[in-house]
């Protein structure tokens, strides 16, 4: 009797392994379905956060920043931080597939507004770098071809809106929206502008 039971008892011992074996591949590929479901809710909500900080960067007014660095590049690669003594300073893009009507619109803006304040710093940031600067002897505003990132950022945003930008200083305070005559822009950036 003995002998017929130690075959048998051979061949469970054979197949405990195999069950363990089978016990174990099952163990790891629930775990490994479990982090692989972890780390794909992890990821789903990582880029959830990314996307919206892409579009509330695109969404953001432009008077989210208050500060930062007010120093262009004209021609010539000149760093500039603008006229001294003047109080106010209006940024807006210049585009350069429109560059003759922009130099005409903001030449005539400029005009417009001149009698009423003369504490006025004009900036027409080219929406190509260095590209307008041959014009700047056309324009009645100093031409500038780049500014700190986050400030041309700022000011791409702006110009995706159709706005100006207005500061106060280095103290961003307002935006205007850009209107279709050079007389209506006028008189907004005037009203735009605080008076004593």
């Amino acid at each position: 009797m003995l002998a017929v039971l130690q075959p048998f008892r051979g061949q469970v011992i054979q197949n405990r392994p195999s069950r363990r074996k089978g016990m174990k591949h099952k163990i790891i590929l629930g775990l490994s379905v479990v982090l692989l479901l972890f780390v794909g809710a992890r990821l789903i909500v990582l880029i959830r956060g990314e996307l919206g900080r892409l579009e509330g960067g695109r969404s953001l007014a432009a008077s989210v920043h208050k500060t930062g660095s007010l120093h262009g590049v004209g021609p010539g690669g000149i760093v500039g931080s603008g006229a001294l003594g003047l109080k106010y300073r209006v940024l807006f893009v210049v585009h350069l597939s429109s560059l003759d009507g922009d130099l005409k619109y903001w030449n005539a803006v400029r005009k417009a507004v001149g009698p009423q304040t003369s504490d006025i710093d004009w900036w027409g940031i080219c929406d190509s770098g260095s590209a307008c600067d041959a014009f700047q002897g056309a324009a009645r505003f100093s031409v500038v071809g780049f500014m700190d990132p986050y400030q041309m950022r700022v000011l791409s945003n702006a110009d995706v809106t159709s706005r100006v930008l207005l500061y106060e200083n280095a103290i961003l305070f307002g935006a205007v929206e850009r209107a279709a005559t050079s007389t209506k822009m006028a008189e907004a950036l005037v009203k735009a502008l605080p008076r004593p």
